[in-house]
């Protein structure tokens, strides 16, 4: 396997050729290994470039399991794209429109004590990417007897994507007394003209949670991010899914934006919110987007905050314009709640031009 790798065909010709992957794996190798307090900086990473076509076939890998940061002093939980059940929301990390660090390892110690985090992966690739095989970025578990380690970040730029396979940055689950591992940071931007993931999807594209193998909700992890732009979206103008299939019992949340590591810079004004299967978000900084959509089962807390939006759909219904606050409708079918008080969610209606500043 490869820590950092550049796949640029020597010229024009060759440009236009496909690079066929059926070696086992390419990925990020070592640990980041760290003294004192935990800062994932300048963490492994494989960055993978190629100037024509990519194609991963089958049985092929882009491999970035256990990558990140395994020793070092760390909060004593899981955190990343999501955070470990009830610890602070000021834990998450990294930008959701282009992350670029590590999952960190959950636990105090030294290498041979820890559970590393799931490494970085980026993906450049200027014609198209066929992906069948499978992308990860998941935590590993050498310790079980410890607190489960964050999945990690997997960033993809391509003209167009396309095929039938995976791409994983979720958190492993816990077991006994330890936490679960949180969902990590997934980023795919499409830059061909009228590009779509149509010929892809996004169900199998995950940074989910750890559940708990005793089912114990205060020991689970939240969700991370998947970010998705397609070639008909301007910049920051994709969707933001949080999405924890199967952890219908999962209490935690996942912050939204996140404030430290380049989280305090995305500008999320342009882009779309679609809580899905069991994710739960909780507001870290008042927001304005363009639209928000949320399945049966999911939750949004506003913690106080105010929540703008051009349109809004829960449970498959359009909610009518207006100021929605405690008491009101959103809250009392479930969909909204406010663990601070004070907050509200404004739905402008389709018809209103927002204006981004």
């Amino acid at each position: 396997m490869l820590r950092r790798t550049s796949l640029l065909p020597d010229n024009d010709a060759e440009a236009n050729r496909t690079l066929l992957l059926h070696l086992y794996a390419i990925g990020a190798v070592g640990e980041r290994h760290v003294v004192g307090n935990f800062v994932a900086l300048n963490a492994p990473a494989c960055d993978i470039t190629v100037n024509g076509d990519l194609s991963v076939t089958s049985s092929g890998l882009i491999h970035g399991p256990g990558r990140g940061i395994r020793s070092g002093v760390s909060t004593l939980i899981s955190y990343h794209g999501g955070i470990a059940s009830a610890s602070a929301t000021t834990l998450a990390y990294d930008s959701i429109l282009n992350p670029v660090y590590p999952g960190n390892n959950g636990q105090s110690g030294d290498a041979g004590n820890t559970n590393p985090g799931g490494g970085t992966v980026k993906v450049t690739v200027a014609g198209t990417f066929a992906h069948d095989g499978v992308a990860t970025v998941a935590p590993v578990t050498k310790k079980s007897y410890w607190n489960r380690a964050s999945g990690g970040t997997l960033n993809v730029t391509a003209a167009f994507l396309a095929g039938s396979g995976s791409m994983n940055a979720s958190g492993t689950g816990g077991s006994s007394t330890y936490y679960s591992g949180a969902g990590g940071r997934i980023a795919v931007r499409l830059t061909g003209a009228g590009a779509t993931f149509d010929a892809f999807g996004a169900a199998d594209i995950n940074a989910k949670g750890g559940t708990h193998s005793s089912g114990t909700a205060s020991l689970m992890a939240s969700a991370g991010t998947v970010n998705l732009q397609s070639g008909t979206q301007g910049e920051g103008a994709g969707t933001l899914i949080v999405r924890n299939t199967g952890h219908a019992s999962n209490t935690a949340f996942t912050p939204i934006p996140s404030t430290r590591w380049g989280g305090e810079n995305d500008v999320l004004d342009a882009a779309s919110l679609s809580i899905e299967a069991n994710g739960r978000v909780v507001l870290t900084a008042p927001l304005k987007m363009q639209q928000a959509t949320m399945e049966p089962g999911t939750v949004l807390d506003l913690a106080g905050k105010k929540l703008i939006l051009r349109d809004m759909t829960a449970d498959g219904a359009k909610v009518a314009p207006g100021t929605y606050s405690a008491g009101s409708t959103l809250f009392t079918d479930g969909f909204v709640t406010d663990s601070v008080g004070g907050g509200q969610v404004l739905v402008l209606g389709a018809g209103t031009v927002m204006v981004v500043r």
